[in-house]
């Protein structure tokens, strides 16, 4: 029982370090691809989309990950509760995560429109802003799971 919880223990870290990694540097990759015409802006729009996929699917992944975690500790009853306001912080990046992948796919569409790209720049602004509340709250979320506060 301990050596499936260690391994389920790395293959949880190594899921939330690749949802963190998923989405570093995403809007700086579209705002050069913006400003290199609209071929390049299209590339790093589909770039954008694909790393935001696979944030999605890690942080699926992290959460499931996290719950068999506990389940096999013995459950909700006996875990700390930082434990349980991390999984509600997840719960709130992996929907900022959403957020941010709505926002990129509406950049995208502007991106494509030949009448509509003065509206993405703000758009990828936004997608920033949502991606850097995420790595906050998994930043946080980190803390929770890794220093006990008394």
């Amino acid at each position: 029982m301990a050596m499936a919880y260690q391994l389920v223990v790395i293959v949880h870290v190594a899921l939330t370090m690749v949802w963190f990694g998923a989405g570093l540097g995403l809007p700086r990759r579209l705002r050069a691809g913006i400003a290199r015409g609209r071929s390049e802006a299209t590339a790093a729009a589909e770039d954008a989309m694909r790393g935001s996929r696979t944030a999605i699917l890690a942080a699926l992944a992290t959460i499931a990950t996290g719950i068999a975690l506990v389940l096999i500790g013995g459950g909700f009853a006996l875990v700390s509760p930082r434990i349980h306001l991390g999984l509600a912080l997840t719960a709130l990046a992996l929907l900022l995560e959403l957020v941010t992948r709505s926002i990129l796919r509406k950049a995208e569409r502007s991106i494509a429109s030949e009448d509509d790209r003065a509206s993405a720049l703000p758009r990828v602004r936004r997608a920033a802003m949502t991606q850097g509340m995420t790595h906050l709250l998994i930043v946080i979320v980190l803390g929770l799971m890794v220093w006990r506060l008394a």
